[in-house]
């Protein structure tokens, strides 16, 4: 009988509550010995358990389906049975471990954990849903859900996010939200069944969906079971508040627009407000051989490199979008800083088809910049994009390495990777007190660049 045969399996397992992070613990372990990325979970060999496990799986299938149909309902209105949330509390916030916290706490601000404790606000989740808030002797946070979603937060003194979660098994998936590297996985309604040592709620209900980020120094984990609850789990996390790195699009909107027609100024109008207007308070637009724009920069040692970057960014958008638009044809752009005698004046090298840009988006660019950050050893700083046309990123990092004083020090790689396939990138690289001691920027319709390691076809 399938009843005895599910008593068999768990008996002696069913009153252990192992560390709430042992799964993980060995999941990266086993991603670091073996040579090749295999499935997260392996059915046992031994022929003994083969008649067992049938059962089991029976037994879970059909409650992951029923499970699936009850979690389908709209608008987050089904609740957890209470057999469910006394095996969730049961395994995510063992006794005498966890004590209880009354949930006016987590609005009020709960002690060793960030202010406001960083918690969904969907349909699936949210203050009004909240069941139950745990917290253990490590300062270690359990938000417990009506509907069964789970929160765990703790805090992180364990390297970049890169780092950690490149030791993730190959069948996580790796993402963005809101600016952070965060990792998934599907819930699987069987897997439980066929282990022998897990949570009181994974025998039951199986190995739940999964979303682990790192926001503000604290790892963030939200957790479902059931079949198919990682979409909505998802769903849930991408409503978490953001984070202090979230990707910035400039979206400004403040330069003056001075001389053209109303159709070049209104095109201007509409790149400019993807650049920064502290910069750039300024464009002329004047007519020679063709239309010609001048950019007014603004003065200073140190705004002088962005603020010009920025500037062939808005010309290079300009020339292009004024040909597609029909608007006369801009035959070339003067970069202007107002204490300084002589504009830098530029004409358009032929427009090359080949220099059309990506328009791929700010969480993809954030992520591979991060990771090539991670590879370079070095420590980001800020994080913005300039979109005049496509998006630019400016990438401020640090270094610690003591030979950055030295001259003619660069970085191992530039995180942007190969900025000619978007509008450009700027690169600049401080070290511990705050000087600039490397810098690259590139502006792919301009085709002019400069840095302070050799000329990049500078002006």
């Amino acid at each position: 009988m399938v009843p005895d045969a599910w008593s068999d399996l768990v008996r002696g397992f069913d009153g252990i509550d192992p560390p709430l992070d042992l799964r993980q613990r060995v999941e990266q372990r086993e991603a670091r010995l073996r040579p090749t990325a295999a499935p997260r979970w392996h059915l046992p060999r031994a022929a003994g358990w083969a008649l067992a496990a049938g059962g089991a799986a029976a037994v879970a299938v059909a409650l992951a389906l029923a499970a699936h149909s009850r979690r389908s309902e709209p608008h987050g209105g089904w609740r957890a049975p209470a057999t469910e949330l006394a095996a969730v509390r049961a395994s995510f916030a063992p006794q005498p471990g966890y004590s209880r916290l009354p949930l006016s706490s987590v609005t009020g601000g709960v002690a060793g954990q960030p202010m406001p404790t960083p918690r969904p606000s969907s349909a699936l989740a949210s203050d009004r849903t909240l069941d139950s808030a745990w917290q253990d002797k490590n300062r270690d946070l359990v938000l417990i859900w009506t509907s069964g979603v789970v929160e765990t937060i703790r805090a992180w003194h364990e390297g970049s996010a890169a780092d950690a979660f490149s030791r993730f098994p190959a069948d996580f998936d790796r993402l963005m939200i809101g600016g952070d590297l965060a990792v998934a996985h599907a819930s699987n309604p069987r897997a439980g069944a066929l282990l022998g040592y897990a949570t009181r709620a994974e025998i039951r209900y199986g190995t739940p969906a999964s979303v682990e980020l790192l926001r503000g120094g604290f790892a963030v984990t939200l957790y479902q079971y059931g079949g198919d609850t990682l979409p909505g789990l998802l769903a849930a996390a991408r409503t978490l508040p953001p984070g202090d790195m979230a990707p910035t699009v400039i979206n400004d909107g403040h330069t003056v627009i001075k001389g053209g027609t109303e159709g070049q100024r209104a095109l201007l109008r509409s790149i400019m407000r993807g650049i920064d207007s502290r910069l750039v308070p300024e464009v002329r637009v004047g007519f020679g051989s063709g239309a010609e724009v001048t950019f007014i920069i603004k003065d200073g040692e140190t705004t002088r490199n962005l603020a010009t970057w920025q500037a062939w960014l808005a010309a290079g958008a300009f020339r292009e979008l004024s040909r597609i638009h029909g608007l006369p044809e801009v035959s070339g752009y003067n970069v202007n800083e107002p204490s300084l005698p002589i504009p830098f004046g530029h004409s358009f090298l032929p427009r090359n088809a080949d220099h059309a840009t990506s328009n791929v988006g700010a969480e993809t660019l954030t992520l591979s910049i991060e990771r090539n950050l991670a590879t370079a050893h070095l420590a980001l700083v800020s994080l913005r994009f300039a979109k005049p046309f496509n998006l630019a990123p400016i990438v401020i990092a640090r270094t610690d390495d003591p030979r950055a004083e030295s001259t003619g020090w660069t970085p191992k790689l530039n995180p942007i990777g190969n900025d000619g396939l978007l509008e450009g990138g700027f690169f600049e690289v401080i070290d511990a007190s705050g000087k600039v001691v490397f810098f690259v920027a590139h502006s792919t319709r301009t085709q002019t660049g400069m840095s302070n390691a050799g000329d990049l076809n500078s002006r």
